[in-house]
Order: C-alpha cells, then sequence, then structure tokens
C-alpha cells in the first residue's frame, strides 16, 4: 500500500532523511552487516510508529519523497538517499542515548509533554532492566524511538534561546516607554514591557516556542501515521551486551535511583513521588551503609538515628503544606507562582480550619519536598535578584520629562533560576511518571 504524503509529511520526511545521520555521533561500533529492504508482499499490514523499524519507515518516505522531486533531480536525490541508508544500517548506538515516546511509558508521561523527564524515564527504566551497558543497531529502532530522540534534541537546541532571553537585560527605553509610564497606577509594570531589552528578547522567546511547537506537530504528524514495512525486532533480538559508549554516561545516582523506581505494575502504581521523606531517609541511610568504614558505623547509625527521630517529632501545620494550584483555586494554575500558591493555601487553610491539624516532617511525602524546594527557588530568586540589582546598578536615562534607571549587564540570577526551574520541572515529572519498586516496604502519604 502506497500511502499519499501530505505537505507536513513531506516537510517531516526530508527530516528524517536528514537526521539519519544523527545516528554517526553515537557510534559504537559499526554493524555486523546492512539488512536489505523487505521484499513487497501482496498483503501489506498497517503499523504504527511505535512498531515499525526506522530503516523502513526510512525506505518508504525515502520513496514517496522521490515522486515528487523532478526527474533531473533524480539521480542526485538517490545517491544521497543511499548514502544516508548506508550510514543508518551501518550505524550502532548506546541503548540508554534513545529516548521513548511518551505513549510508551504511561499516561503520566503523556499528561507531563517534557521530553528531557521522558529520556530521563526511559534511561531509568533501561538501567533497572540491566541494559545500562546495551547496543542495538540504529536500523533496528522504532520511528518513534528516533522521532523522540529528535525531538528531545530541538528542545536543547532551544536552550540557548531560552538562556538569552531570561539574561536580557532591559538596556535602554523605545518611543513607547514615556506613554507607558504615564499610565495611571500600572505605569511602572507597563514600561517593563517597552524596553529595548524587551523586544530585544521576544525572536529568542518565540523562536525557542515555534522550534517546539514545529518538533511536537512533526512528531505528531510522523506518529499519527500508518507505515507500510518490516517491524523493528524486540528486545531480545535487538539488543546486544557490552561495549556501549553512551553520549551521557550512566550515573551512580541513577543507578541508585534505578533500584527504586520502576514503570512496571501502571494498574498499581504507588508514584515515587508518594514516598514519605521518613521511608526515603531509610532507603537512603540503608543504600549508604555499606560506604561507611566499619570504625565509623556507630557515629553513621547516631546520626541517622539523630535524622529519623527529627523527621518523627518536628511537625508542620497542614495549611503550610503544598496543595495542587487547581485544587485551591483555578486561577492559581494560569498564575503558575509557587510562592502564590503556597501563600493562597496558607491563608485559605486559617480559613477552612486546616491549620488546626499538624504533620509530621517524616509523613510528608517526597512529592511535598519537591514543592518546598519550588517555593525555595522563587524565593532565592528573588532575593538574589535583589541583591543583584544592588550590586550591579543601572544606568540614568531620559524618558520623557524626567529619568529612569535601565540595566544593561545580563541577569546572571534570571538564567540561573532558569535552569533550576527546569531541573525541577524535570525531577518532579519524572517522580509522578515511575512508581516505587516495594511500595508496602514504604509508607505514603496521600
Amino acid at each position: 500500500m502506497t500511502l499519499k504524503m501530505s505537505r507536513v509529511s513531506r516537510g517531516a520526511a526530508t527530516m528524517i532523511l536528514a537526521a539519519a545521520t544523527a545516528g554517526s555521533a553515537l557510534v559504537v561500533a559499526p554493524a555486523a552487516a546492512a539488512q536489505d529492504s523487505p521484499a513487497p508482499t501482496d498483503e501489506t499490514t498497517c503499523k504504527d510508529a511505535g512498531t515499525i523499524s526506522v530503516l523502513a519507515a526510512f525506505d518508504q518516505m525515502a520513496a514517496e519523497t522521490k515522486a515528487g522531486i523532478p526527474a533531473q533531480f533524480a539521480s542526485m536525490f538517490d545517491t544521497n538517499v543511499n548514502n544516508l541508508r548506508a550510514s543508518l544500517v551501518s550505524t550502532n548506538v548506546a541503548y540508554v542515548d534513545v529516548s521513548r515516546d511518551a505513549s510508551e511509558i504511561n499516561a503520566e508521561a503523556e499528561d507531563n509533554e517534557d521530553p528531557y523527564a521522558n529520556f530521563a524515564v526511559a534511561r531509568l527504566d533501561k538501567i533497572r532492566n540491566g541494559e545500562a551497558d546495551a547496543v542495538v543497531a540504529f536500523q533496528d529502532l522504532t520511528l518513534s524511538e528516533v522521532v523522540e530522540t529528535l525531538v528531545l534534541g530541538m528542545y536543547t537546541f532551544t536552550v540557548p534561546l531560552d538562556v538569552v532571553a531570561a539574561g536580557m537585560p532591559s538596556i535602554g527605553p523605545t518611543p513607547l516607554t514615556p506613554i507607558a509610564q504615564g499610565v495611571p497606577l500600572v505605569g511602572s509594570m507597563l514600561t517593563s514591557y517597552t524596553t529595548i531589552g524587551f523586544f530585544a528578547k521576544l525572536p529568542f522567546q518565540y523562536g525557542s516556542r515555534g522550534i517546539k511547537q514545529l518538533a511536537v506537530a512533526w512528531q505528531n504528524n510522523l506518529t499519527a501515521r500508518c507505515w507500510d514495512g518490516e517491524a523493528a525486532p524486540s528486545d531480545e533480538e535487538r539488543l546486544s551486551d557490552g561495549g556501549a559508549r553512551p553520549v551521557v554516561p550512566v550515573q551512580p545516582q541513577e543507578r541508585a535511583n534505578a533500584e527504586y523506581m520502576t514503570l512496571d505494575d501502571a494498574e498499581t502504581c504507588v508514584p515515587a513521588s508518594a514516598e514519605t521523606l521518613g521511608a526515603a531517609l531509610d532507603r537512603v541511610a540503608e543504600s549508604m551503609r555499606g560506604q561507611v568504614p566499619a570504625d565509623k558505623q556507630g557515629a553513621f547509625d547516631a546520626e541517622v538515628a539523630r535524622l529519623q527521630n527529627n523527621a518523627r517529632t518536628a511537625r508542620i501545620t497542614n495549611n503550610f503544606i503544598m496543595k495542587e494550584p487547581e485544587d485551591l483555586n483555578p486561577v492559581l494554575a494560569y498564575i503558575d507562582d509557587p510562592m502564590i500558591t503556597f501563600a493562597w493555601g496558607a491563608v485559605q487553610g486559617a480559613v477552612d480550619g486546616t491549620a488546626s491539624g499538624t504533620t509530621a516532617v517524616a509523613d510528608l511525602t517526597v512529592g511535598n519536598g519537591v514543592d518546598y524546594t519550588y517555593v525555595a527557588d522563587s524565593l532565592v530568586g528573588m532575593i538574589v535578584s535583589k541583591i543583584w540589582g544592588t550590586v550591579v546598578p543601572g544606568v540614568e536615562l531620559p524618558v520623557g520629562t524626567g529619568t529612569m534607571e535601565f540595566s544593561v549587564v545580563p541577569n546572571f540570577p534570571a538564567v540561573a533560576s532558569y535552569f533550576s526551574g527546569q531541573a525541577l520541572d524535570t525531577y518532579n515529572n519524572v517522580l509522578d511518571t515511575m512508581c516505587l519498586v516495594h511500595p508496602e516496604d514504604a509508607e505514603t502519604g496521600e
């Protein structure tokens, strides 16, 4: 069956054809031999992107794209395609460097829409399954695996754009600044949207958003298609153990996390974020015990006991336990500010009686801990920004009949906040996506 490609599909095909050599950056060793394209059959079965091999998808897109190529360029097209295909079939990659589509993880991953978390979850799952050192032929990957990994690359490409936008100083006024300054009550706020820096960062902001939207649209187009050809082999058939040289080396902390988090048993899943801080403290202490010298074991045990006792005796008023913004007020979800959400919950709890109860710190969940980290990160960002404004003063420039101060030095605290916020988002999404291996061995918060 030959499928007619849309204009977007043709663009996607071109990207896949060009991206086929991306695997060369992940080269481990040449594959033993290139496989021939599957012979056509009388009856073709339609396959989805999670089943079809990238080699079969490559062949199909190349054939469909060639149909629109002018005859005088056909020979050149064939040469380029053959070269790309040869690179694809002769390349092996470290399996942990390959991401996984959210639809092949779980519903939580689909809701999060986070390529970084998908990559982290896929790595942890592979490490847990003993595949940290596994190698796979590029041609044996599924189309969805390759596309998700390329989407991750496109998201990563936007990081410099986001950094420039976050760090852009106000620089100076524009003709709109004095007009905004004259607006009653909100003039001082509006002026920040009329500076040279504000307009200078817009191309970076919208460029980043555009690339991400393009990546998602491209992925949706490819994964929604019906594909012909040979399915990718199973993991048992395509993986070979040993010799992997991943672009992102496996870290000891990843191995430790993979020991207590899993993707198995989704129906009975207790999210890793639901583990209590007390249970997490016990788990971490047990994992560290083997690294403590024999003559220090007593001191180590005493310190762990002290921390455990403090966690059990220290209590927090329930209205100061972070809640989801939408559980408090739908407006908070749009504001998306952890400090405002925290303050709102504290005030609302004082009104509805929540403040009358307390919870031991040991019974708070890891997810609660991440929530407090969001608040701390936001608070630290505000404080550092104030200090930065004092240490790095701006310049006074004329605006209307008076003057205004404008910054000319990049806003490095804002850049730091951008990175810490991204890291927290990814960590939070990973915890919500993965499950505790032994939920019966750990108390779980509500």
